[in-house]
C-alpha cells in the first residue's frame, strides 16, 4: 500500500501495478491530476447534490435527481477510452466525444494556477468550488458551477430557443447587488426523461443558491404549458412567440412591425422589447400574472390573478384577483360578477391631482396607492412592508392572501401578509 505524493491511496502488486486506488472511488472531492470518468460521480456529503459526466457533458443533479447544472459539449466520438474530466493546474478539462489525451480537450474552465495546495469539492449547496491553502487557512478561489456564467441580459432579433430536459433553462440573465433574475424555460414534472408536459416561459428570481430556490414572478403561458421541443422564436420582425410541438401558438407579444430591435432582461426583473431609440415597445411589467417586484406598478385595468396551486409552476389561473379602481384597492373572488372580499378606499378630498392611470406601486417599505395623488407627491395611503435586506417579491396566493417574501438565511421567508382580513373573511376558508 502506498500513499502517493498526489494524495492517491494505492494498493499495488509485485510488479508495482495498481490493483486498487482511491482515485477510482471519488467521494465529494478531486485532487490536482485526478480524473472523474464517465460512470463515476462526485456526491456531496450533505444536501443530496451529485456531479456526473456523461457522453453529452457534465451534469449537476439536486434532490430527487433534478438537473440544476449542465455543461454540454458536442462532436463526433473518437475517444477510445472512457470519457473523463481532469483537474489540472490551471483548469478543469473535459475530454469526451472527439477528444482524448494528448489532444486538446473539448471543454475547459479556467482555475487560478496553484501557488500552494489545492483541492476541488462539491459542496452541500451544489457549488463545485476550488480551495487553496493561503495565509494559514483554506480559501475559495473559484466556483466552477456558476449556473448562469455564460448568459447575457440581451437577445437579438432572429433568435430561436427550444425546450429541453433541464429543470431550469435560462435564456437571459442579469445580476445587480446580489439580486439575480433569469428569463427562460422552467419545467414542472419529470424533466429528465423528455416526457414532461409542463414547460413555461417565465421570469424567475435566482437567489445565488440551488435546489429549487427559483421563484417565478412572471410567466407567459401558465394556462398553456408546452411540451418538450417547443420553440420560443424572436422573429426578424420583432415579435416573440411560443410555439408548442404541434405547431400551435400558445403565446405572443403581438409586436410584429412595431420597430422592435432587441430584447432585454432588466436588473429589476422586467422583460423588455425595445426599439432603436431604446424606448419600450413591450414589457412584462405591463402584463402581470400573480406577482409584483419592487418598483413595479399595477395600473387600473390590470389585475394580479392567483394560481390554482402553490407548488405547481404551470398551474392555471385561480379564483382570486386584485385590482385598482377610481376609489381604491380591491380583492375579488372571480365569480360572475366578481365579488369583493377586501377593499381599501381612498375618498375624494377635493384635491385630486392625479394624472394618467391610477396605480399601486410596490416600494421598498410599502405598497403605495396613487389614486388621487401622483408621484412625486406622497401616495394617498400606504400599506407597511418591512424594509428589504435582500431580494423581495409580492405574490397573490392561491388562498387569496397577498404576501411578501424575502430571501433570508438560505430560504424564502414570509415577511408580510398585506390584506388586513381575518381568516374567516377569506372566501372558502
Amino acid at each position: 500500500m502506498n500513499l502517493t505524493d498526489t494524495g492517491n491511496l494505492v494498493l499495488f502488486d509485485h510488479q508495482n501495478s495498481v490493483v486498487w486506488q482511491s482515485f477510482d472511488h471519488p467521494t465529494d472531492s478531486l485532487l490536482p491530476g485526478q480524473k472523474l470518468f464517465q460512470g463515476q460521480e462526485l456526491q456531496s456529503r450533505e444536501g443530496g447534490s451529485s456531479l456526473q459526466l456523461t457522453d453529452k457533458g457534465l451534469f449537476g443533479y439536486a434532490y430527487y435527481n433534478e438537473l440544476y447544472y449542465r455543461w454540454l459539449v458536442y462532436g463526433k466520438g473518437t475517444n477510445k477510452g472512457r470519457r473523463y474530466m481532469k483537474f489540472s493546474n490551471g483548469s478543469l478539462s473535459i475530454c469526451i466525444e472527439y477528444s482524448s489525451e494528448p489532444g486538446e480537450p473539448v471543454g475547459v474552465i479556467g482555475i487560478p494556477e496553484a501557488s500552494s495546495a489545492q483541492y476541488m469539492k462539491l459542496m452541500p449547496d451544489g457549488h463545485l468550488q476550488v480551495f487553496e491553502w493561503q495565509l494559514e487557512e483554506w480559501k475559495v478561489i473559484k466556483d466552477l458551477t456558476t449556473l448562469f456564467q455564460s448568459y447575457s441580459n440581451t437577445a437579438d432579433l432572429s433568435t430561436t430557443w427550444d425546450t429541453d430536459y433541464s429543470y431550469a433553462q435560462p435564456i437571459l440573465f442579469t445580476e445587480t447587488n446580489g439580486t439575480q433574475f433569469a428569463c427562460g424555460f422552467l419545467c414542472e414534472g419529470n424533466c429528465t426523461n423528455g416526457k414532461s408536459l409542463h414547460h413555461i416561459f417565465a421570469v424567475f428570481i435566482y437567489p445565488t443558491t440551488y435546489h429549487k430556490a427559483y421563484k417565478v414572478v412572471w410567466s407567459a403561458n401558465r394556462d398553456y404549458p408546452v411540451r418538450e421541443n417547443s420553440i420560443l422564436n424572436f422573429t426578424a420582425d420583432g415579435e416573440v412567440f411560443l410555439q408548442d410541438v404541434d405547431g400551435s401558438i400558445v403565446w405572443t407579444t403581438n409586436t410584429a412591425g412595431k420597430s422592435v430591435s432587441g430584447m432585454n432582461l432588466t436588473d429589476t426583473g422586467n422583460l423588455v422589447l425595445f426599439d432603436n431609440q431604446n424606448s419600450v415597445v413591450w414589457q412584462s411589467f405591463d402584463h402581470p400574472t400573480d406577482s409584483l417586484l419592487p418598483g413595479q406598478k399595477l395600473y387600473q385595468g390590470q389585475k394580479l390573478k392567483s394560481s390554482v396551486s402553490l407548488s405547481n409552476l404551470s398551474s392555471q389561473e385561480g379564483m382570486y384577483s386584485i385590482g385598482i379602481t377610481d376609489i381604491g384597492l380591491f380583492a375579488y373572488v372571480e365569480s360572475n360578477p366578481p365579488q369583493a372580499f377586501y377593499r381599501m378606499l381612498v375618498y375624494p378630498n377635493g384635491n385630486d391631482t392625479h394624472k394618467g392611470r391610477r396605480y399601486i406601486r410596490f416600494l421598498n417599505g410599502s405598497l403605495s396607492l396613487f389614486i388621487r395623488s401622483s408621484a412625486p407627491s406622497d401616495p394617498d395611503v400606504s400599506i407597511y412592508i418591512p424594509t428589504s435586506s435582500s431580494v423581495q417579491y409580492m405574490k397573490l396566493m392561491s388562498d387569496g392572501h397577498l404576501k411578501v417574501f424575502e430571501y433570508q438565511s438560505g430560504g424564502w421567508t414570509e415577511v408580510a401578509d398585506l390584506l388586513n382580513v381575518g381568516n374567516c373573511s377569506y372566501p372558502l376558508t
